[in-house]
């Protein structure tokens, strides 16, 4: 069958094909297929975004919501890593490279926020960030590919 690989490789049809073929995929796997060369923050966004790996990576704010809420928009830019290795794991899929170590991942993760000043640590919370730039308008064209992408 002609999908992922396919699609990769005639990049011109890839959304048309996307849409047709996948359209019950992930918004993970979606954006995976369009942008391999995807900077972190961005992938750290998506993953926020997707509520399936709310187990993984979450806003900050999300638990002071109230449960029926299906809404994102509350969290103040801060989130928790509750499972790093996991994450690191998916960033390295996301990249099309084999995990080779947490170290490298946490490498990137702290020229996030020593260097480039695109994240901060939360001080006092493991784990925990807060970005410094805005993210509007990429969590824009994410939540645009969800409903784009989503049958409910």
């Amino acid at each position: 069958s002609n999908t992922e690989q396919d699609c990769h490789m005639e990049s011109e049809n890839c959304s048309q094909h996307l849409h047709l073929e996948n359209a019950e995929k992930s918004l993970f796997n979606i954006m995976q297929q369009q942008n391999q060369s995807i900077e972190m923050w961005q992938f750290l966004l998506e993953l926020l975004e997707d509520k399936r790996y709310r187990n993984i990576i979450r806003w900050a704010q999300i638990d002071k919501q109230s449960p029926n809420s299906s809404s994102n928009n509350f969290h103040d830019n801060e989130f928790n890593m509750l499972d790093p290795i996991e994450v690191s794991r998916l960033w390295f899929q996301r990249r099309n490279k084999p995990f080779v170590s947490f170290k490298k991942f946490n490498r990137i993760l702290r020229s996030y926020y020593n260097k480039k000043k695109i994240l901060q640590k939360t001080p006092g919370k493991p784990n925990t960030f807060i970005f410094q730039i805005n993210i509007q308008p990429y969590l824009n064209q994410i939540r645009y590919y969800q409903q784009l992408y989503s049958q409910n």
